[in-house]
């Protein structure tokens, strides 16, 4: 990156050089800091906003070296306590998306799900085998009519 130099010799640095020098910093500021909205768009009825700029970028970077770092599988949290009024709480997670990668509250809606498709599973063969007992009874009882 390019910083605006100030001249060594106070001759060099005029007032309007001056004011060059600080918009020259604050562009560089505002491009560190301020994030760009690239879209925001309604899907779903879902909000999704998509956000640009050097702050995003490293924002991106920490979390994702973060998360790397952890050696984590699916996602990590951190919580963190504001340090003034109203001392609110905030928890921050990063989730790995792709590779089966789950948080435990989907990991548990996916057990959850899958252990009531075993229980259909299971009530429909109780029925089967209900239904061929029955049947069972029912050939036992007419053998033992015709073998009488």
């Amino acid at each position: 990156m390019d910083l605006p130099q100030i001249p060594d010799d106070d001759a060099d640095f005029t007032p309007d050089l001056a004011r060059e020098i600080i918009a020259k910093y604050q562009k560089i500021i505002t491009d560190l800091t301020d994030p760009t909205l690239r879209s925001m768009r309604l899907d779903d009825g879902g909000f999704n906003m998509e956000l640009g700029g050097e702050v995003v970028k490293r924002m991106a970077i920490m979390m994702t070296t973060w998360f790397r770092e952890s050696g984590a599988k699916n996602y990590v949290e951190i919580a963190i306590n504001a340090i003034d009024p109203p001392f609110e709480k905030f928890l921050f997670y990063v989730q790995k998306r792709g590779d089966g990668a789950l948080t435990p509250g989907e990991a548990l809606s996916e057990a959850k799900a899958e252990i009531a498709r075993y229980a259909s599973q299971v009530a429909d063969l109780e029925e089967e085998c209900d239904r061929r007992y029955q049947e069972t009874e029912k050939l036992r009882e007419q053998l033992a009519v015709s073998v009488k």
